[in-house]
């Protein structure tokens, strides 16, 4: 049985999880074998290149003045990817940015490639140490464009409008960072904690049913501790001021890519070494999963198929194909429904011309996963989803569905209404909406979306997420309903967290090593060799899983 660390006794453990959690299965995997091999996988990546605190380098005051001859971001204090050199001067991450450092400032560069949405324009920041003046050329000498946008780093204090960032900030450990949020868009449990008890600052920044969004350019333009605030292209929670910054993690197509954004959150904190640690442990944990349940896939008859699925809002039965969808589907072992003619169009998604033709598709599917939207998602019942996908009332699920089919959502978990920024009578209560975790901390942790799709497509070989960590699916035919989780939720999360339940968990300052000084050199042959022996461990423990 693929297992994560359970605890039974602890509290408002989801009924769902602790009944898969008690089933007595045959064991598929040598579980011993591969907790050991993760626990030492964990273990040296601590030890591993990039180990740089997330202070980084001191700030230059008076008393520390720019020395030009140090290189300020060496080689060990930069993010890294596959295909790149360690410790390159210049990495590009998947065709959606690159960071190019420099001896006292970095430069990171947005693409606009083909995935990215149609509002996608190239930014160009100019990350320079705290205390710095703002550069105005290159060290060759090139001026630095006027359209260029300056920050000095690390940031100190942010402002998020929106939810994808969200997880990407907790998982490098820098909710302290948080000044300001948009309460109606954050699931995470400890950040409605922070705003409820008025530690940080709540506002709305939509502008529909009523505009908030003044009050939220207002409040971030000539804010004193917001230096940053992290928006999309779609400028989602902007303060339209030279604060913004444009994170498209959403948008990337693939699963483990999107992920990887988490590098690029992490040059404006100096926390390149958290960075590479926590991706490296996120990709190793998806691959050993994907691993694991290609075994128990491979054990069944009969290849199941799974389609993504949606009313779109101009009222079309859609069927999706997104890569990080086709992803999942795959790697929790199962064939994804897709059209080979509009993929080669690169086109990824299909509408079907009627509802007969739309059911008729459903009818042949083994695992369904409905993402129509419902604006009252916290009472998205088993009626509600099968109207949405235009079946009428007296269709029932054994009659228009595949035998032994699943209807599943992603809505399981959801944040609740409260916030203080309503309590205060500062919007109209009526407003506050239900936030869905699936569009915060799923495009962060693929390993724990994999896993968890995993344990609901096959309950009787795979272990669902522990208590207090991220849970994204639910069966709607078995009358499964989304979980609120408000403040009270803070404390379980982070002792999943601190206990290192959740597949791959926040990175702590204690799991890398202090920074070095400024200096000039290449890498040392220790973080050449570190970086290889994570990757022997990390092939490891794929192994484990065969």
């Amino acid at each position: 049985q693929l297992c994560l660390p359970w605890n039974p006794t602890q509290a408002n453990i989801p009924t769902r999880a602790r009944a898969r959690s008690t089933r007595d299965t045959h064991a598929l995997l040598n579980m011993s074998r591969l907790s050991a091999l993760v626990a030492l996988l964990a273990v040296v990546a601590t030890a591993a290149p990039f180990g740089v605190a997330a202070a980084g380098p001191p700030c230059i005051t008076a008393d520390n003045p720019l020395n030009a001859s140090l290189q300020y971001f060496p080689p060990s204090m930069r993010i890294t990817t596959a295909g790149s050199t360690p410790g390159a001067a210049t990495v590009t991450v998947a065709g959606d940015f690159a960071v190019t450092y420099h001896p006292s400032f970095k430069v990171v560069q947005t693409i606009c490639g083909p995935h990215h949405p149609s509002a996608c324009t190239g930014k160009t920041y100019i990350l320079s140490i705290c205390g710095a003046a703002k550069p105005t050329t290159y060290p060759n000498g090139t001026n630095i464009s006027a359209s260029a946008v300056h920050f000095a780093v690390p940031l100190t204090g942010v402002a998020i409008g929106t939810s994808a960032p969200v997880t990407f900030i907790e998982m490098l450990g820098l909710l302290d960072s948080v000044k300001v949020l948009d309460p109606t868009t954050v699931h995470s449990p400890c950040l409605q904690k922070l705003e409820e008890e008025a530690l940080i600052t709540g506002q709305a920044s939509g502008s529909w049913p009523h505009d908030h969004a003044t009050n939220w350019t207002k409040l971030l333009k000539d804010h004193p501790t917001v230096t940053g605030v992290f928006t999309d292209s779609w400028s989602t929670g902007a303060s339209k001021t030279p604060k913004d910054i444009v994170f498209d993690a959403s948008s990337d197509p693939g699963a483990m890519a999107r992920a990887e954004w988490i590098k690029f959150m992490s040059v404006f904190f100096n926390a390149e070494d958290k960075a590479n640690l926590y991706f490296e442990r996120e990709l190793a944990a998806y691959k050993a999963t994907a691993a694991a349940t290609a075994t128990v896939s491979a054990a069944n008859a009969a290849k199941k198929t799974c389609a993504w699925v949606s009313l779109s809002w101009d009222n079309k039965y859609i069927v999706g194909f997104t890569k990080y969808k086709t992803d999942l589907c795959s790697d929790a072992g199962m064939t994804p429904v897709t059209n080979a003619t509009l993929l080669a169009a690169n086109t990824y998604s299909q509408a079907y011309a009627s509802a007969a033709e739309f059911h008729a598709l459903l009818k042949t599917v083994d695992v369904i996963i409905d993402e129509s939207y419902h604006a009252a998602v916290k009472d998205a019942n088993l009626t509600l989803v099968m109207a949405k996908l235009g079946f009428n009332a007296n269709d029932t699920a054994a009659a228009v569905l595949k035998p032994g089919a699943l209807l599943l959502r992603t809505d399981l978990m959801i944040s609740d209404t409260v916030t203080k920024f309503y309590a205060n009578g500062s919007g109209n209560v009526g407003e506050a909406s239900n936030a869905m975790d699936w569009y915060e901390s799923a495009i962060a942790r693929p390993a724990l979306v994999l896993i968890d799709l995993a344990a609901t497509v096959w309950p009787a070989d795979v272990t669902a997420p522990a208590a207090g960590c991220s849970q994204y699916f639910r069966d709607v035919l078995k009358g499964e309903m989304p979980i609120i989780n408000g403040k009270e939720a803070c404390a379980a999360w982070t002792s999943a967290a601190n206990e290192a339940k959740c597949i791959n968990n926040p990175i702590k300052t204690s799991d890398v090593t202090p920074p070095p000084p400024p200096a000039s050199g290449a890498m040392s042959a220790r973080a050449t060799a570190g970086s290889s022996v994570l990757l022997v461990l990390a092939s490891l423990v794929a192994a484990a899983v065969m």
